[in-house]
């Protein structure tokens, strides 16, 4: 093996970081990738971790010291975190693995870090606790520049201007702006005004009257909008702000006359909303307001008291032109109502003094994201309380109304559809690549070329084949996973055009049968052998809905343990896909039942075994999932009729291969009750062939193929109907150079040929 040696520029970039943390009188930085809404996947201008430590994976917390650096992440990322730091310049905590402390544990030890500085505009609450349970205090506004009178105190120093980002300089990618608009009506479920109605009624319940979003599901979510300005999602940069106001359209009935004192605001860069947008949010009665507004509007809110605002409003209502104010009933309320909606620019209100102050409470309680940045939880600090809890918003988007539900199940038949294009192409593929080596190039297909089959090819395939199967695709639901062999053990691998590792592909003699080997990215051979395994995890969004599908295939012949491994796997999935469990269960309770199999022989895998999934929105959806990590308020989530989820458990065997197959599934009532308590099942949506190679069917229950055989009945009948709709689509070719095509009565055939029985399948030559 090659040792690495150190990294020039990853040292120089730490070492200016280092400058500037002497400069602000820091002893410490934490660093991340986080935007200020707590997203999943941020927009690459906020990688700054990445930038830093060229480690990419989605989960990941660095802090950087005067002379050290530390990455802590979870065991998914454990083998590409140990390729992807550099040598000698950061070292790897790796998380809830042996003996490494977390980051509160060692922020105790390491007493020489006095002031540590954070982005107040990506740190999380979530994280900050962790950081005050180590010792430290928030250090007040007035003294984040100043050093510390008392050495024994310990200051977190909460910056609003990100020192990574004045080494990234103007390297760092521009903000995203993409345009937003409107998630059509035939697509969508309740109307906005019903979404505020309901959300009305649980904030009551709390005594709520005011509500902040700040994850961009949810507020796109709400408002029925959508854009693309985080990768693979259909979000875009906004808060929103659910807050009492005089004289608004009521929520329940938009044409009832009394007035309702409930007001919409949502807050984002109105340049890039579109026309349609725009009067989509009028007609719900919701104010359209920029981005950067919202912490003025905020701290107007929050610090008025009662006659200030009356008398402030009193003073505006005086400028208002005369034939205004006759014809408003309400006189100063109604000036107000005119203001929030936005008043005519002509006229040269105080706009900024007026904004959201219809609400004429003298103190608010404010209901809040446990998400939420610093720097806006510092302006509703001031609140009589506050209610820092998952928002009755994600809570009810992630309980799929019935036409929601609907264009899951018809994203899953167009996903379908793609999938099994796709798998039919590859196999003629690896055929007319064998072919290709032992006929003469004059009688070949394409002159005695080759496709080049590479794990970033194989991406790229699937990609085209989910946008030519569906006129409602919109992009991909995350960065797709194709791997190979060994890269297969990294649970979140992303194949590169240029580091893929290869498939050779050429047909046995005497025999004449496929042999598939895995090589190097140049096609060499590779660095260790490598097993043909070939893991694909992927995922599309539709106007109907989100997909997220894996399965694992071997294109040769299996050994006897990842037969056993692939097998106990399956049983997992199984299991869990076929239980019925009372209402009230939740995910942690649950987990154990996808694990027991490989529990039982001594394995596991460190990933949970399943995550929520939104409709036409985040691959990754809260607050529910499917994990023994989830602890505190996120464990305490019910399992919801309406809630979609993944179930894929995995093996992974480090640096050999590993395995997942992953179905999403909806949770609906069985039909079956105990003392008046339902019970619930899942529904599987995914429609995708499940490989017979790798199974074991002695290490299956009677059960368990009685289940795979009625599932993969399922996939033909509705995969085939779908399919018969789909002729102008065909043939299919992905735009890689030699590539055969399929013709749809050929996807039929291959869709045909594996969905047979089980005892079937197993007796079925392979491709």
């Amino acid at each position: 093996m090659v040792s690495r040696g150190i990294d020039a520029a990853a040292a120089e970039r730490l070492g200016a970081l280092r400058l500037l943390l002497q400069a602000h009188q820091l002893d410490g930085l934490i660093v991340d990738d986080a935007d200020a809404h707590g997203s999943e996947i941020p927009a690459s201008a906020f990688a700054r971790r990445t930038f830093l430590s060229n480690f990419s994976g989605s989960n990941g917390l660095a802090l950087v010291t005067r002379d050290s650096a530390f990455l802590w992440t979870d065991g998914r990322y454990f083998s590409q975190a140990e390729q992807q730091l550099p040598v000698g310049l950061w070292q790897l905590m790796k998380s809830d693995f042996g003996n490494t402390p977390t980051l509160t544990q060692f922020l105790k030890q390491e007493t020489k870090i006095r002031r540590l500085g954070v982005d107040a505009f990506t740190t999380s609450l979530g994280l900050l606790s962790q950081i005050k349970d180590a010792g430290f205090n928030v250090q007040r506004e007035a003294q984040t520049h100043q050093g510390s009178q008392d050495e024994s105190v310990r200051h977190i120093i909460p910056l609003d201007r990100n020192l990574v980002d004045e080494i990234w300089g103007v390297q760092r990618p521009v903000l995203p702006s993409s345009s937003v608009y409107v998630h059509p009506k035939e697509f969508r479920g309740l109307s906005t005004r019903e979404k505020v109605a309901r959300t009305v009624q649980t904030m009551a319940k709390e005594g709520a009257d005011l509500l902040l979003l700040s994850s961009l599901d949810e507020v796109a979510w709400l408002t029925n909008l959508r854009g693309s300005d985080s990768p693979n999602s259909t979000v875009f940069y906004s808060y929103a702000l659910l807050a009492k106001g005089p004289n608004v359209a009521s929520a329940e009935d938009p044409h009832c006359a009394k007035p309702c004192p409930w007001r919409l605001l949502v807050y984002t860069d109105p340049t890039r909303v579109s026309s349609s947008a725009k009067a989509e949010l009028a007609t719900e009665g919701a104010v359209l307001r920029p981005y950067e507004s919202l912490a003025s509007d905020l701290q107007l809110l929050l610090t008025w008291d009662l006659s200030q605002q009356q008398q402030q409003l009193q003073r505006e209502h005086q400028q208002l032109p005369e034939d205004l104010q006759q014809q408003t009933h309400e006189g100063l309320l109604g000036a107000v109502d005119w203001l929030l909606a936005g008043g005519d620019k002509t006229h040269q209100e105080p706009r900024s003094k007026l904004q959201i102050a219809g609400a004429l409470d003298e103190q608010r309680v404010a209901w809040l994201d446990p998400k939420i940045n610093l720097a806006i939880h510092r302006i509703l600090a001031d609140s009589k309380r506050l209610i820092v809890k998952d928002t009755p918003v994600s809570v009810a988007k992630a309980a799929k109304d019935e036409k929601e539900l609907k264009g899951m199940a018809e994203a899953h038949e167009d996903d379908g559809v793609a999938l099994a294009t796709f798998f039919c192409w590859f196999e003629k593929q690896l055929l007319a690549n064998a072919r290709a080596t032992m006929t003469p190039p004059q009688q070949q297909e394409h002159g005695g070329q080759e496709c080049i089959l590479t794990e970033w090819t194989l991406k790229e395939a699937v990609d085209a084949s989910r946008e030519a199967m569906s006129d409602l695709f919109r992009g991909t639901s995350f960065a797709s996973i194709s791997c190979f062999g060994s890269n297969c053990a990294l649970a979140h691998y992303r194949p590169g055009p240029e580091t893929s590792l290869q498939l050779k592909a050429r047909m046995s003699e005497p025999e004449g049968l496929l042999c598939v080997t895995v090589r190097g990215p140049g096609g060499e051979p590779a660095a260790q052998n490598e097993s043909p395994i070939f893991l694909l995890d992927s995922g599309g969004q539709y106007l109907t809905g989100t997909t997220d599908v894996t399965r694992t295939l071997h294109l040769g012949e299996p050994t006897d343990e990842q037969k056993e491994a692939y097998t106990l796997v399956l049983k997992g999935m199984i299991g869990l896909s076929a239980q019925k469990f009372p209402e009230g269960s939740k995910g942690p309770q649950i987990d154990a039942l996808a694990r027991q199999h490989l529990w039982n022989k001594g394995l596991d895998y460190m990933h949970g075994t399943g995550h929520g999934v939104g409709h036409f929105l985040n691959v990754h959806e809260g607050p529910i999932g499917i994990s023994p990590r989830l602890t505190g308020a996120a464990s305490l989530h019910e399992m919801q009729p309406g809630s979609v989820l993944s179930i894929e458990p995995g093996f992974y065997k480090d640096k050999a291969f590993g395995i997942r197959i992953e179905n999403l599934a909806a949770v609906k009532p069985s039909g079956l009750s105990h003392r008046g308590r339902r019970f619930l099942e899942f529904d599987s949506l995914t429609l995708v062939p499940i490989q017979a190679r790798l199974i074991d069917a002695s290490l299956l229950t009677r059960q368990e193929i009685s289940w795979l055989d009625a599932y993969h009945q399922r996939v033909f009948t509705r995969i085939s109907s779908r399919l018969a709709t789909k002729g102008k689509d065909f043939p299919f070719r992905p735009p890689l150079p030699q590539a055969v095509s399929v013709t749809s009565e050929e996807v039929r055939a291959w869709l045909k040929k594996n969905t047979q029985p089980l005892h079937e399948l197993l007796q079925t030559e392979w491709p």
